[in-house]
């Protein structure tokens, strides 16, 4: 999936505070209809990062949508969160409505690369990985967003 991406930056943040604010300025720049993936080990700071992005959006209680599959936020526009961790193939994304979700809302996918259909191909995807006593989050995509996301790659925290 990554390999058919440009990687549009790269950034260190330490700890759980600077993964919210990154989120945070992530969906600053988001608009209806954006796709973001996201990659990572378990407990990379996915749905840390997703909190932020929906603090952006003035929500405060964001929950992992593990079990639940789906959380859908009634902001303007429209959030859905997902994670993929338990689901196998694309059957399961069927029977969770993924292919039916709101083309205007900003759909925001933790384990993206555990079903390759799921990825849509067009959008952002953010890869979060340990670094001793940080995270480095690395972005990729294609378009427009190498544009939209400049100012967040400047950031060293």
């Amino acid at each position: 999936m990554l390999e058919s991406l440009n990687l549009l930056g790269q950034t260190s943040l330490a700890g759980e505070k600077a993964t919210e604010d990154f989120g945070a300025r992530v969906g600053s720049v988001l608009k209806a209809g954006d796709w973001i993936g996201l990659v990572g080990q378990l407990g990379a700071g996915k749905t840390t990062l997703v909190r932020g992005v929906l603090q952006s959006f003035g929500l405060q209680d964001v929950q992992s949508p593990t079990y639940t599959l789906i959380n859908q936020y009634q902001t303007n526009p429209k959030v859905n969160h997902l994670d993929l961790y338990r689901l196998e193939n694309a059957e399961d994304l069927e029977s969770i409505g993924y292919w039916d979700l709101e083309e205007d809302a900003i759909t925001v996918v933790e384990w993206i690369d555990k079903i390759e259909e799921a990825w849509n191909g067009d959008g952002l995807i953010l890869k979060l990985e340990y670094a001793s006593d940080s995270r480095i989050i690395s972005g990729y995509g294609a378009g427009d967003w190498s544009k939209r996301l400049h100012e967040l790659w400047q950031v060293k925290e």
